[in-house]
């Protein structure tokens, strides 16, 4: 049931992104020579693997694709991401985000059959501070894992044993990540 809820959210949040960003690339492609297009940039969240790097790319202003690649201290982890900056011109700028990716772990000291990254999608919400001359940016989102059903399941065959720990699904994420423009 997730499943089917991920892949249609996904659908309708692409297609909403990709028909903005069509329609909004003719009227402000002049103005992307002021920003720089291709962005990299530390950060901690899912959407960076965890303790990790992303690489932004944007072919519009309006429009950023990014890809994130770390560590969450049991495994290296990735996420593929699609932004869209609503107010593209501002300093600060709020964001509406899809990842596929990275979106949960768990790792028990106890009985290390439940030791494994999972891998999902999210939807997130953030700002994006930029400097005054526009070449580096803060990124700080909120995201929403859709856990998978093996993810739940695991949960809680963990929370079933005997003087294990208690785990508890936390529904929102935060992800912060400073970005330096990268070309010219």
């Amino acid at each position: 049931m997730n499943l089917r809820i991920a892949k249609y959210t996904l659908l309708i949040f692409l297609t909403t992104i990709f028909s903005i960003a069509i329609s909004s690339a003719e009227t402000r492609e002049d103005s992307i020579t002021k920003l720089r297009k291709v962005y990299l940039g530390p950060g901690l969240g899912l959407n960076y693997g965890g303790i990790g790097v992303q690489l932004n790319y944007m072919p519009v202003k309006t429009f950023r694709l990014s890809a994130g690649y770390g560590t969450n201290l049991l495994n290296m982890a990735y996420s593929l991401g699609i932004n869209y900056r609503i107010l593209a011109d501002r300093r600060i700028c709020p964001t509406g985000s899809y990842y596929y990716g990275y979106n949960g772990a768990i790792q028990q000291d106890g009985d290390k059959q439940y030791n494994k990254t999972f891998f999902g999608s999210m939807l997130g919400a953030g700002i994006e501070f930029w400097n005054r001359k526009r070449i580096n940016f803060l990124h700080l989102q909120l995201l929403v894992p859709i856990r998978s059903f093996e993810f739940n399941k695991s949960i809680e065959a963990i929370n079933k044993i005997e003087n294990g720990e208690k785990y508890n699904d936390l529904p929102l994420s935060i992800s912060l990540g400073f970005h330096f423009g990268i070309n010219k």
